[in-house]
């Protein structure tokens, strides 16, 4: 018996196996792309940047604007993310075992965890803000 069932929920389990692997692989590509755009964008305003440190702004809140901005478009992206999973779930249900296909505590841990990543990538970046050189970032316009 134990065969049979081993059998049965083999390929099922493949599947699901498969499916973890490439959604590790995709979050990983998430965040070094996060990590590229938000390391490009935070380069792009570096003049700006240097502008405000030099008018007196502290590292600290040019740090918090910069990791907002940004962590505001990766939410954006987790938003719209979650709309679209749940519009695929009917074709994925067939693959959960003990799992509803709209289960809450799923859907919010995955946008967590993703939320997590925004925000390492984001923090990565803008921490860079914080060591700029006024006059350097000025000059190297």
């Amino acid at each position: 018996m134990d065969q049979y069932l081993a059998a049965s929920i083999g390929e099922p389990r493949f599947s699901t196996s498969l499916l973890t692997v490439f959604a590790l692989l995709a979050l990983v590509l998430a965040a070094v792309g996060i990590l590229g755009v938000t390391s490009y964008s935070v380069e792009q305003r570096t003049r700006d940047s240097g502008i405000r440190l030099a008018l007196g702004a502290q590292p600290g809140h040019l740090l918090r604007l910069v990791a907002r901005r940004e962590f505001l478009v990766g939410v954006a992206g987790i938003c719209l993310g979650l709309v679209l999973a749940v519009a695929l779930t009917r074709y994925l249900s067939n693959l959960l075992f003990g799992v509803a296909a709209l289960d809450a505590l799923t859907f919010a841990t995955v946008a967590l965890l993703c939320g997590l990543v925004v925000l390492g990538a984001c923090y990565i970046p803008s921490r860079r803000v914080m060591d700029l050189d006024p006059l350097s970032a000025l000059r190297d316009e």
